[in-house]
């Protein structure tokens, strides 16, 4: 698996420095057998275990929902909101993590926006420089979250920050 570093781009958008992630979709969430159906995380019950300090001046905007940002903590990626009106993210509410390698979760009502994907993607290409569960003995999904990672591949491939290492060229 290749990994790779992002250089940013004005307004925010990851791009590739030196060659995207390469790696297959089953790579991606390392060969988990798919979602558990009884496994839950409610935002509320974790999030008081992580660091929610960031610097404003490292906060990168989503590409397709300004309101949102996402910047690392000491030991996560964190999803930011601000209100439509500001310009800053002084202020600005934590509203999901992804604390590597095992927890993600995003708050009830920022949940059906896609950002869950985006979360993921930026913390693969950001934070972890690859599948943010890769270290796991097993891999354990809620069912949205095998979907949001699997969504965040797809929307890797989209973008250029991810190369389907099953159809690659090597």
């Amino acid at each position: 698996m290749n990994r790779s570093p992002t250089a940013l781009a004005s307004g925010g958008q990851g791009l590739p420095a030196d060659a995207p992630l390469v790696c297959s979709e089953e790579d991606f969430v390392c060969q988990s057998d798919g979602p558990d159906p009884w496994l839950t995380q409610r935002f509320e019950d974790y999030i008081r275990d992580i660091d929610v300090q960031f610097d404003e001046s490292e906060v990168e905007v989503s590409i397709g929902k300004p309101e949102y940002g996402f910047v690392a903590s000491s030991d996560s990626a964190l999803l930011l909101h601000r209100s439509a009106t500001s310009s800053g993210w002084s202020g600005a509410s934590v509203v999901g993590y992804y604390n590597t390698p095992g927890a993600v979760c995003i708050a009830d009502e920022h949940q059906g926006q896609g950002l869950g994907a985006e979360l993921i993607l930026w913390t693969a290409i950001n934070f972890t420089a690859g599948p943010p569960t890769e270290g796991l003995d097993e891999q354990c999904f809620s069912e949205a979250g095998y979907a949001a990672h699997l969504a965040a591949w797809r929307l890797g491939i989209k973008r250029g920050l991810i190369v389907d290492g099953e159809h690659s060229i090597n």
